[in-house]
């Protein structure tokens, strides 16, 4: 793992790098569908790696996931635990449960949330997921792939920001 906190983003043109200032987390119940909901939330400052094309643009990474599960328990959330997000839009569990802001917001895919390590209420989590390019939002370049490896503090005022 990095010294800082960093988010990795493989384009089709090679690897951006954004250094991360915050990664939060927290479990709580959605009264509006009934359902646990384990908030993810990752917000990125200054590029440490980047191309030109997106060094025009001039954005910082923010990446939201929401995993909506009936009975997810916060005694769950031990290392070991992993789960899938496939798709960043999905009825069953409220609509939009992904967000990857750029330039424009977007959902991410095929995201995954594996728990490595915990100490107190700080998670070590590593997060994957893959996007629409952050330059090329009509698809025509293939898709990005997201890692992020780091610890998350607890928020507990943290809530899904779309639906």
């Amino acid at each position: 793992m990095p010294e800082r906190p960093e988010l990795h983003m493989e384009r089709f043109n090679g690897l951006e790098i954004y250094e991360i200032e915050e990664a939060r987390w927290n479990l709580y119940h959605d009264e509006e569908d009934g359902k646990m909901n384990l908030w993810l939330s990752v917000a990125c400052g200054e590029a440490i790696k980047q191309f030109d094309d997106t060094e025009e643009i001039g954005g910082e990474p923010q990446w939201e996931l929401n995993l909506v599960e009936p009975k997810l328990t916060e005694a769950a959330l031990v290392p070991g635990f992993r789960a899938a997000i496939p798709d960043g839009h999905d009825e069953s569990r409220g609509g939009c449960v992904t967000n990857f802001y750029f330039a424009e917001h977007d959902g991410s895919d095929k995201n995954t949330i594996d728990i490595i390590k915990t100490e107190g209420s700080k998670l070590l989590i590593r997060l994957t997921g893959e996007i629409v390019d952050v330059n090329y939002y009509d698809d025509s370049k293939s898709r990005s792939k997201l890692l992020v490896e780091t610890w998350f503090d607890r928020d507990p005022d943290g809530r899904r920001s779309m639906s």
